[in-house]
């Protein structure tokens, strides 16, 4: 009993008077009389400023349009916005030109620019110069450029003109099949036309001159080798090659399962076009990159 008798004295000396309560205790917040429920704010509409038709939630370019949403690397940053789209997460750009460093052709040295990015998701790229060929020979389907030569002893071109002397080429490639003539892949940099001079780096699985990684001249359909990387290409087998022709110099570089297998030459560019040759193999093509330098 003393407890609320000091309760109340306490409360006399405020101006706060309790008002008395009746029955039970009032709730503190009026419970709702009856009518219709609450309605819940409209939802806001998924932003699309790039007018690809796809959402900003779920577009994995948002600020370029990229309707078909293609991502070669798989790094869910689509190609058309990716600094380096053939190598996954791969963002670092060090001198600021757009093209991330593991794919730069001068990391240190601003002013490369990707010129084409080719998937091969619908077609045989325009502006490429390829050579005659049975029908059967090229097939595009499933993001691959496929040419099938395991079963014949032709050589198949594609050549672009950059209109630029500092190049360099990037392929990204499965070898399936070869015979056993002379069976290789050849990624081509100061190229003057299909079958003529060219600067090469050649992948061979076998035949003469033998298996590995070769920096070539060539000249008429021959090849000169010019350095040797100590590699063995297994088949079936997926590998990068990328061949660089600059002021000074002509660089080649095939990746594998074993890692990175570089070779280098003197030599000053002098022609514009890039390509490639396949010879007795079956080869699905995944991309070509294509880079000029100042």
């Amino acid at each position: 009993m003393r407890r609320w008798v000091v309760l109340l004295g306490g409360l006399a000396g405020c101006s706060f008077s309790p008002s008395p309560v009746t029955g039970d205790a009032a709730p503190l917040i009026d419970a709702p009389t009856g009518g219709d429920a609450p309605t819940p704010d409209a939802p806001v509409a998924d932003p699309d400023p790039d007018g690809d038709g796809v959402p900003n939630s779920t577009d994995n370019c948002p600020a370029t349009a990229n309707a078909d949403q293609h991502d070669e690397d798989a790094d869910h940053v689509g190609d058309l916005c990716d600094p380096c789209p053939q190598l996954a997460s791969a963002t670092l750009d060090a001198d600021g030109d757009g093209v991330g460093d593991a794919c730069d052709p001068h990391p240190a040295a601003a002013g490369d620019v990707l010129l084409r990015f080719e998937t091969f998701a619908a077609a045989l790229p325009t502006d490429w110069v390829a050579t005659p060929g049975n029908a059967t020979d090229w097939t595009v389907a499933t993001d691959d450029l496929t040419i099938d030569l395991a079963n014949t002893s032709n050589a198949r071109f594609l050549v672009f003109d950059t209109t630029a002397l500092h190049t360099q080429i990037d392929l990204g490639f499965t070898i399936s099949a070869h015979a056993a003539t002379s069976p290789a892949i050849t990624a081509f940099v100061d190229e003057d036309a299909p079958g003529n001079n060219a600067m090469a780096c050649s992948t061979r699985v076998g035949g003469g001159p033998g298996p590995g990684l070769y920096l070539e001249s060539f000249a008429s359909g021959f090849f000169t080798t010019v350095s040797q990387a100590n590699e063995t290409p297994a088949v079936p087998g997926s590998y990068r090659t990328v061949a660089a022709i600059d002021g000074a110099s002509m660089r080649c570089d095939l990746t594998t399962a074993g890692g990175s297998h570089p070779l280098s030459t003197v030599s000053v560019a002098t022609r514009t076009r890039v390509g490639i040759r396949v010879r007795d193999l079956t080869v699905q093509i995944h991309y070509i990159a294509i880079y000029t330098s100042p």
